[in-house]
This record gives structure tokens, sequence and C-alpha cells, in this order.
């Protein structure tokens, strides 16, 4: 009796470690409050990159469906999902299968850009790369059926400037690019990627960590936005790691799931591997990095070097172009927000005078905006003790004081901090900052949550 009872008294604490760890959430209960949660307030949104991506596809396939676009009329879509500025798509159709090609005029001969669609189709959706920037780029297309030339047309494609350096950021950042034989730039991802660079991944996408969203920790402050995208621009996914993202691995599989190393806690030194699921952004599994390395079921990740895409490409520019031609329903999606930051209940407090956000950042060089299902909240160093969000009946704390406040590496670079609304009761909250100093500023510009029924 006694070995029957202390089997299922191991079982239960099994089963309470597996179901109630910081790892293991109700994304099910998560995704229906987030999609249903609606944000309003003084401070200013910032369009999610997923949602960007949702927006520029519905944009793209009310223009597919103009049948009077032909060879002749078609319409050329320049930088089409918002983020890679030296891309463009053609759109058009024909009356029997053809097959598309062009070439982007080089410098030189051999600078060159060509690209030939092997698959023949009446509807035309062609990315274009190799763009230059700031250029009036001239671009020649051909159509071709069974091997014989149909038609061809010249048309010239203006683009703008980078918006960016790129030179690397002093946190270690970068803007994807990638440069020609010649040295030119010929493609730029306007999304700082974090010192892990690219990871690329199945179905010719890759991960990236946002080098400006980013978390205090124990050693130091760790990326918390992690990305699936294409080089087209199209931005799949969005997972959140409240704890920090020290590795990006490859998947286990492909199309399947893949590993992050992350913190273990915030106020310590530990690593934990976390297997994700690829579409809700679950941990399916948690354990020590060596543990999943030694026994092979994870491949050492494939990382895009610091120099840009070149060992992508360089030899082999066919690599833009399995990114896909063709729209497919895709669900563009934030996932998770695995281990975020703890936000604490309570009673409502009294508050100071309050002061205007241009006043923040004056003062304490703090900006603020929303977007998505959190607001996010630019600082520079570690003097931040705590944020409190008050109603009258509530308060929700969000603690920093537990987190290292000595490290000058948080005074050297802006980061930025994100703080999800999701378990967030509805009502109209005061912003509240309290610093290491013993000062109090509250913002005069309030968030009020709501939620639909229903989703």
């Amino acid at each position: 009796m006694s070995g029957r009872l202390t089997t299922l008294s191991d079982r239960i604490k099994e089963w309470t470690q597996f179901h109630f760890s910081s790892f293991k959430i109700d994304f099910m209960s998560l995704n229906r409050l987030r999609l249903n949660l609606n944000i309003n307030g003084g401070i200013p949104e910032r369009t999610p990159y997923t949602e960007l991506t949702r927006e520029k596809e519905a944009e793209l396939e009310a223009l597919i469906q103009d049948k009077s676009l032909t060879f002749d009329t078609m319409k050329i879509v320049t930088n089409p999902y918002g983020l890679a500025p030296l891309t463009a798509m053609a759109v058009f159709h024909t009356d029997t299968p053809c097959c598309l090609s062009y070439t982007v005029k080089g410098a030189s001969p051999d600078t060159d850009y060509r690209h030939s669609f092997s698959e023949p189709v009446t509807t035309h959706i062609a990315p274009i790369f190799g763009l230059y920037p700031d250029t009036d780029n001239i671009l020649t297309l051909e159509l071709t059926a069974e091997n014989t030339v149909i038609a061809s047309r010249t048309i010239r494609i203006k683009t703008s400037p980078l918006p960016h350096p790129l030179a690397d950021s002093p946190d270690g950042s970068f803007y994807p690019f990638w440069r020609d034989c010649a040295g030119d730039i010929r493609y730029f991802l306007n999304v700082p990627s974090s010192d892990a660079g690219l990871t690329a991944i199945s179905d010719d996408r890759f991960l990236m960590a946002d080098a400006r969203v980013r978390t205090r920790t124990g050693r130091f402050p760790l990326p918390t936005h992690l990305y699936e995208f294409d080089l087209l621009g199209r931005f799949y996914h969005t997972y959140y790691i409240g704890s920090g993202i020290d590795e990006i691995y490859g998947e286990r599989e492909a199309s399947g799931n893949f590993c992050i190393v992350t913190g273990s806690h915030p106020r310590e030194n530990g690593k934990t591997m976390l297997e994700l699921d690829r579409q809700t952004g679950a941990v399916t599994k948690a354990s020590a990095p060596a543990s999943i390395s030694k026994n092979g079921a994870v491949q050492p990740r494939t990382a895009i070097e610091r120099s840009h895409l070149e060992a992508l490409s360089s030899e082999n520019p066919e690599a833009f172009y399995r990114t896909g031609r063709s729209l497919t329903e895709t669900a563009y999606a934030m996932c998770g927000w695995l281990s975020a930051p703890v936000l604490y209940k309570g009673a409502s407090i009294q508050t100071a005078a309050a002061v205007s956000q241009e006043y923040m950042a004056e003062n304490y060089n703090m900006r603020f905006f929303v977007s998505g299902d959190a607001l996010y909240l630019t600082t520079r160093g570690g003097e931040l003790l705590e944020i409190l969000f008050t109603k009258y009946d509530r308060i929700y704390q969000l603690d920093l004081s537990g987190l290292p406040q000595e490290d000058d590496r948080y005074d050297n670079y802006a980061y930025t901090m994100a703080v999800p609304f999701t378990e967030m009761h509805s009502g109209t909250y005061s912003i509240i900052l309290r610093f290491t100093d013993g000062g109090q500023e509250v913002l005069a510009d309030t968030v009020t949550l709501s939620r639909t029924r229903g989703g």
C-alpha cells in the first residue's frame, strides 16, 4: 500500500511540475484574451510587424483580383511588405500560362541581377530583388512560352535612400543587408537584429531576435522578441520570451518546433533550453541546454554570419526566391507571452501630480508606445525601480527592484522593455514610475483596456 501511495504522490508531483512551471501557460486562454483586447489612450501606437504583414497582404490580395492588369499595364509595388525597401513585386495576368524573367541592370555587366521563374502561370505575383538604394533602377522583363520569348519591356523602379546606417550599433545589433560582388548594397531589412544574427529554418524562413526590445537579467540585457520572417519582409510570428533570448537554435525537424536558450530566472545566471511550438509559441519541453545538445536532438544553429547574407546569397542569388511568390492563407500572429514580467495585484494608491510624455522624454530620456497587446518603455540605465498600473480598485506592479542596478552595460545604450496587458482587468489605468532614488512620476496620459465578448 505504501508503495502505491508513493507512486501516486510522485505522479501528482510530476503532473504539477509539468503543468504549473513558469514555462507552462494556457496559450488558448491567453490568445483569446489577446485577440479580444482593445487598448486606447494618449500613448502613441505602433503597428506590430505581424499586423503590418497582414495589412499589406490584404492590399496585395485586392490588387491581384484586378484582371485588367496585363504584362503591359502591370502594377509594380515597391517594398510590398514595408520592411525590405530594396524589394518590389510585379502583379499582372496573362491569357495563357507563361514564365517571367527579369534583369536588374547593374553598375557593370557582372553585377546585373537576373532571375527566371520556371513555372508557367497566368496570375503573376513576382517578387523582385537586387535593387539599388536611392536609384532609378532599370528593369528588363521578358515573358516566355514554350522556351520562346513572346513579350518584353523595360521599366524603371525608383528607390529611396536607406533609412538607417549599416554600421553596427553599440548594443551589437545590425540591420541585415547584402552586397553584390562590387560591394554595392542590393538588399536591406529595416529591422535590427541582435548579436545572435539570423537563424535559417525550413520553408525558407528565418528566426531573428529584435535588438531593441530587451529585458534586464542577472547577467546582461537580453532581447525578448523573436520573429519568424522571410526575406521579402513577411513576418509570420512574434514569440515573446520575457526571461530573454540567449541563443537561437534550429528546428528539431523540417517545419517543426525550434529551440532557444533563455535565462532560468531573471535574477540568476542559469540557462534553460526551451522547445517552442512553431504555431502557438507554447513550450513543449524545457531542460538544461546540455541535455538537448548532447543527445543530438537539435542540430547546431545555421546562422547567417555578420557578413550580412553573403553566406546565403553571394554565390546563389536564387536563395532569395525561395521565399515563394504566391500569397497563401497564413496566420500572422503574436504567439505567447512566455515568462512575461510578473504583475502583482493589490489595492489602489494615491498618486502625485501628472506629467506629460514630453516631460519624461526630456528629463528621464524615457519614451512610451503601445504595440499589439503591450506597453513599450524605452529607457537608459537601471534607475527604474517599478512600474505601477493603477485604477480605483486595483494595482498591477512590475517589480524591477531585484534586478541588477549597477551594471554599466545598461547605461551604454537605450533599450526597450515590453509590459503585457493580457492578464490585466478592463478599466482605465494611470501609469506610475518609481525610481531607485525615491523619486516618482505619474503620466498624464492613461491607458484604457476593454475586451469584446466572444473569440
